[in-house]
């Protein structure tokens, strides 16, 4: 982990309060097996940040109604992640090309 985040100028982590300790966060995305989005995507939304999980968004309809709950109206949809991806996209691919 440790090479790839040195590759991309990033931090590696082992652990989600790892991750977010000391540090604020607008988006995380969550890209873990299907039975830990509960816990990593609740956890990132009680430290303020918005999340993106990847589909599935649980392994059944009571740890998505929990994840539903803790995001307190802070769910994006398709469009809205669409729209994010539109307006980052020239900036990744200028940060891409920098390299």
């Amino acid at each position: 982990a440790d090479t790839i985040a040195a590759r991309y100028r990033a931090r590696a982590h082992t652990s989600v309060p790892s991750l977010l300790a000391g540090a604020k966060y607008d988006l995380v995305c969550v890209v873990v097996p299907t039975g830990l989005h509960e816990e990593v995507a609740t956890a990132v939304l009680a430290s303020g940040a918005n999340v993106l999980v990847e589909k599935p968004i649980a392994g059944d309809l009571p740890a998505a109604t929990r994840i539903a709950a803790a995001a307190e109206g802070r769910l994006l949809t398709g469009d809205d992640v669409a729209a994010l991806v539109r307006g980052a996209l020239p900036g990744l691919l200028r940060a891409a090309g920098s390299r």
